[in-house]
């Protein structure tokens, strides 16, 4: 495999920065940093090498060294239908199960809701005790 995960980027980390530090073990054909949908940087890149030579090599030097002040780890990327790889469990990650407690469906809005009407409706009482 010829593709890379890098993990453990630096905030300020550019595009640029990669292309030029990973260059050195070979032909780039592609760099790419992630962000949420809101444009916070997630602290990590994929990074495809032409041949997976080139990126065997790039694993063996980079992986565990300090790009600016944070240590990185550089993996081969899992295919994107394999099953083998570890469950995602990042809240970004449309199959993770923190994916799924925040953007909950029609029917989990709706439980939800009769949970967030209890709560205020507790309030109000708290509120009318207390002033009467």
């Amino acid at each position: 495999m010829s593709r890379l995960i890098v993990k453990g980027l630096p905030n300020k980390v550019t595009e640029e920065k990669l292309r030029n530090t990973f260059s050195s073990k070979g032909i780039l054909t592609d760099v790419q940093l992630k962000y949420t949908k809101e444009g916070k940087f997630r602290h990590f890149a994929f990074i495809g090498f032409q041949t997976a030579a080139e990126s065997e090599a790039a694993i063996k030097y980079f992986d565990g060294t300090y790009l600016g002040a944070s240590k990185i780890s550089v993996e081969v990327c899992a295919d994107l239908g394999d099953t083998s790889k570890p469950r995602a469990w990042s809240k970004h990650a449309t199959d993770s199960s923190a994916f799924h407690k925040n953007n909950k469906t029609v029917e989990d809005g709706e439980e939800s809701n009769e949970k967030d009407s209890k709560k205020e409706k507790k309030k109000t009482e708290k509120s009318q005790q207390l002033v009467g």
